[in-house]
């Protein structure tokens, strides 16, 4: 992944995968959060290089995963949360969650708090930004964040049922992420753009990051 400044680049190495369930009473968040974390040491996370997906609402990725249609054609997924890369025979292929920091229902973040312990570096995945969120391509370019589940524990395969309101990962089920692209910037960036907050500060980490990942929650 490039630096800035200088450009290098990283491979994270992971060794430690964990799925953490949020069980919210709060009536203004989802029951079913889920918070993946991808690290490069079984350490505490403050003490290890480390990727974090948080996922708002299991039951909109498993909707995106499924690809269904309803009767009268139109998706039964959110088109604004999730898209479809073209499929055989005019099906839907493989669904993409954008990954972003406003109306996405997933939100990630890296952190590099082995490798660089003394500077608090950390950064933002990015969307699509069309809402004018993110801080200006001159300072982070990236745009698009994305993530593809091919497997996010036991999703109803009946056509006729739609995927219930609080499906949700269960212990020993598996979690597979096909691949992901994320469009980085700096944290303190992003949050200075978010909080309108001038001037907006110079991001010290810019970049993409790119992987897939699979193990099964315990």
């Amino acid at each position: 992944m490039p630096l800035h400044p200088p450009m290098t680049a990283y491979d994270l190495r992971p060794g430690f995968f964990v799925a953490q369930p949020i069980d919210s009473s709060s009536p203004r968040f989802p029951a079913n959060q889920l918070i993946i974390r991808i690290q490069n040491s079984g350490l505490r996370l403050e003490n290890a290089d480390a990727l974090v997906f948080w996922i708002f609402d299991s039951h909109e990725v498993a909707r995106c995963i499924r690809g269904r249609s309803n009767a009268d054609g139109t998706p039964d997924w959110d088109p604004k949360l999730c898209d479809h890369l073209p499929g055989p025979a005019g099906m839907p292929g493989e669904g993409r969650l954008h990954v972003g920091l406003t109306y996405e229902a997933i939100s990630s973040f890296f952190v590099l708090n082995e490798s660089c312990p003394s500077a608090l570096v950390s950064a933002n995945a990015l969307g699509l930004c069309e809402d004018g969120s993110c801080p200006d391509v001159a300072l982070c370019p990236g745009r698009g964040s994305w993530i593809s589940f091919s497997g996010f524990g036991t999703i109803p395969t009946d056509p006729a049922k739609t995927v219930p309101a609080g499906f949700r990962v269960n212990q020993t089920e598996s979690i597979t992420a096909s691949a992901f692209h994320l469009e980085l910037c700096d944290a303190a960036t992003v949050d200075s753009k978010l909080d309108n907050l001038l001037p907006i500060v110079e991001p010290n980490i810019t970049g993409t990051l790119d992987g897939h990942f699979d193990f099964e929650l315990e």
